[in-house]
């Protein structure tokens, strides 16, 4: 199988809490991390977002039935309960030791102009310049699908539940990848 490498850097602090809320994701390792299924989950929303845009039919999920023959588009790389994924993520990882963080933060009422309750948040983030690698390995066919999984990943640019705190922002490089502008051949042969 093909293995590409995928290195993110986190541009703000980032969140992927741990069981008890407070703590980052570790590994059994005790390496901070990023789970492969969060990549994963990410990467497939990410990815019916962009086959949505090309209009090709998605079945939305794990009750996918071969469209015409096959799966759908999404199925054919992340698997259903019928078919087996194409895609193995491995968990990303950092040697880089967390930060704690402990901020104040009040939700303010657009409509109202007030403050409302204060919330507390106290916990491990990972800061920014945090470099997390990890491995793709993919067992794809044809050359439009793995366009289609490196658009999703260039497209992907937040993880974890801080967003609209302003944290979680990362860029991604991939490392093992043929030249894009094949890929965007492929694709484009795709969509027609």
């Amino acid at each position: 199988m093909p293995i590409l490498t995928l290195s993110l850097t986190c541009q703000t602090p980032l969140r992927i809490a741990d069981g008890d809320g407070w703590a980052v994701r570790r590994n059994p390792a005790g390496q901070p991390c990023i789970p492969a299924t969060a990549i994963k989950g990410r990467l497939r929303a990410t990815v019916e977002h962009i086959a949505n845009g090309f209009d090709w039919p998605i079945c939305g999920g794990a009750l996918c039935y071969p469209l015409d023959g096959e799966p759908c588009a999404v199925c054919q790389l992340f698997g259903s309960r019928w078919r087996e994924g194409r895609l193995a993520f491995s968990d990303l990882v950092t040697n880089n030791a967390p930060v704690m963080l402990d901020r104040q933060r009040a939700a303010r009422s657009r409509v109202r102009g007030v403050s409302g309750e204060v919330d507390r948040f106290k916990g491990e983030m990972l800061p920014a310049g945090t470099i997390l690698i990890g491995t793709l390995a993919h067992g794809l066919s044809a050359d439009w699908q793995l366009a289609l999984v490196i658009a999703g990943l260039h497209a992907m640019n937040t993880l974890g539940s801080s967003g609209a705190l302003g944290w979680g922002a990362f860029t991604i490089a991939i490392g093992g990848a043929p030249d894009y502008s094949t890929l965007a051949d492929a694709l484009r042969v795709r969509v027609g």
